[in-house]
Parts: structure tokens; sequence; C-alpha cells
């Protein structure tokens, strides 16, 4: 006697197979779909189609077709691998298919909870009603700064204050009393726009900039009446690195009128030296910059070597 619960279940004669299509379509949709389901899936499929003919790719038919010694059976053979194969992609299509609609499910409750939890009132964290002392609402002073909130995310900037060093303090609208505020440095906001290309500055524009404290004022409350304080930060920045320059390049130039005043005093020394005779008066000496120097060495020369002028030689007498 065969035991039934081991039997698979009589399939009619004329019974089709389950296809891949309806089979997949018969699955439910759930919230998750785990590993371990899909695995049991795709071992179900195989189970379902293990009569059907093997999947042919289509290099493999064609090239069996273009075959001379190809008859009718295995032409039939390539048709069947061809419709195997179709049903493959389009079971492992409609798989994606619950896959993602699976993923879309969980981050749309994922969306909804995010927004429940931002409609409700955060009493342990107030926010600010207004403006804090010092600062003023952006209204496109500083348009696209973003204060960092998180890992890769980032929140406009609300409350705004400028600070004389070129930098601005920063609020987020989420932030109150007991934050701190989120400084930054100004810079001129680039216009990346096909419609305007960046050009050169002409010339009258970089006089203004390094030029009278009237012309650059001119300047400077022009840029001040576009409520852009990059472009503005932007324009103080370049006035004072002109005049740093300016007072490097005096202290270079004071730095060599001095070396060259030291210089003179030094070969005026140097004369004084040589009017006195010191080199026959201390010449029993004889010291160099290693000890005592060898025979056959005077001073610095060798005896018949020409001499050569101090500005060559200064420095080497130890």
């Amino acid at each position: 006697m065969s035991n039934a619960s081991n039997e698979s279940p009589a399939r009619q004669p004329n019974e089709l197979p389950l296809s891949p299509s309806a089979y997949y379509d018969s699955i439910p949709l759930t919230a998750q779909l785990p590993l371990d389901v899909a695995r049991e899936v795709l071992r179900e499929a195989t189970i379902h189609h293990e009569e059907e003919p093997l999947p042919v790719s289509p290099r493999t038919g064609l090239n069996v077709l273009r075959n001379s010694e190809c008859t009718t059976s295995n032409a039939v053979e390539v048709a069947e691998g061809f419709a195997a194969t179709i049903k493959n992609r389009e079971s492992f299509h409609q798989l994606w298919i619950l896959l993602l609609q699976t993923q879309i499910t969980r981050l749309q409750c994922q969306v909804e909870q995010q927004s429940d939890n931002n409609n409700q009132p955060d009493d342990d964290h107030p926010h600010f009603m207004a403006a804090p002392v010092g600062f003023s609402l952006n209204a496109g002073h500083l348009l696209n700064v973003t204060i960092p909130c998180g890992r890769n995310a980032g929140q406009l900037a609300k409350w705004v204050r400028r600070l004389p060093d070129g930098r601005a303090l920063l609020y987020a609208k989420n932030d109150g009393p007991g934050d701190q505020p989120y400084a930054i440095e100004l810079f001129a906001e680039l216009d990346l726009s096909d419609e305007a290309p960046a050009q050169s500055l002409p010339r009258w524009l970089l006089d203004a900039l390094t030029g009278p404290s009237a012309a650059f004022h001119t300047v400077y409350s022009a840029a001040e009446a576009t409520l852009d304080w990059g472009l503005s930060a932007e324009l103080l920045r370049y006035r004072n690195l002109d005049q740093k320059a300016k007072a490097i390049n005096d202290s270079i130039s004071n730095l060599k009128a001095e070396v060259s005043g030291v210089l003179a005093e030094q070969r005026l020394a140097l004369g004084r030296l040589e009017g006195a005779q010191a080199t026959t008066r201390l010449g029993h000496v004889r010291l160099g910059a290693g000890g005592p120097r060898k025979n056959g060495r005077v001073g610095w020369r060798h005896p018949g070597e020409p001499r050569v002028s101090w500005g060559n030689e200064r420095g080497r007498s130890g």
C-alpha cells in the first residue's frame, strides 16, 4: 500500500503546467520578502516546471539552426528551448517586480512614520519663534547654505548673523535657545549657468577694489544692496589680501635695504683690518675652520693663487 501523503497529486492529461506568471501572481504580497522565502519561491518554481524543456540561449539556438545537418526535430527542440528561455526571463522579471513592490511598500511605511514623528510637537526641544538676538531672517543673504544635521543631510539656514571677520553664524528652523549656532566662512557663490559665462573683471573694478577708500566703498555699497553677503565678503577679502601683499613687499624691501647696510659696514670693517696689517700681525696663529691650517696655505689662498673678491668668498673664513 502506498502512502498517499508522499505522492504528488495526479495531473489531468490535458492540464498544462502552471505558467510562471500565474505562479508568481498567486504569491500574496507581504510587507517583507526575506531571502529564505525568495529561495523557497525559486525552489517551488523549479518543481512546477521540471518537466519543461531546458532553456537555450539565442546564440546557441542560432548556431544549431544554421548548421547544415539540423533536422526538423532539432529545430523543434531549439524552439522549445527559446520558449523556456522566455518563460525563465518572465519568471525572474515577475520576481523582481515582487521584490521592488515590497521595497516600495516598506519605504512608504518609513516615510509615513517619519511624517508622523515630525508632526508631533517636541516639547523637550523648544524652537525659536522669533529671530534670536543679533540674528535676522535669511531673506536671500545665504540662499543655498545648509547646516549639517546627520549623515549626508542638511537643513537650510533660517536665522543668520554676519560677523565682521568674514564669517556668519547660522541657526536652522528646528534650533532653539539650547543649540549653538553653526559658523561658516563667507564666500561668493559661483554662478555655473550657461546663460552668463564667467568674465574677467574690468580694469575700473580692479582699480576700485585696490584704490582709494571712496571708490571701494561705492562698489561695496552696491554689493550690499544685492543682499548677498558672500559677494560683499569676497570684495573685502580681495582688498584685505591686496593690502597684506603690499605690506609684505614693503617689509621685504626694508629687509633688503637693511641687509645692504649691514654688508656695507662689514666691507668697511674688512678694509680696516687689511689696513691694520692684521694678516702680518696675526699670521703666526694660522687657524682655520677645522683647526690649524696646513703648510702651503696663506689665509684663504694657496701661494701664487690670484686674490678673490670678498663678495665671492664671504662666509668661507670660518
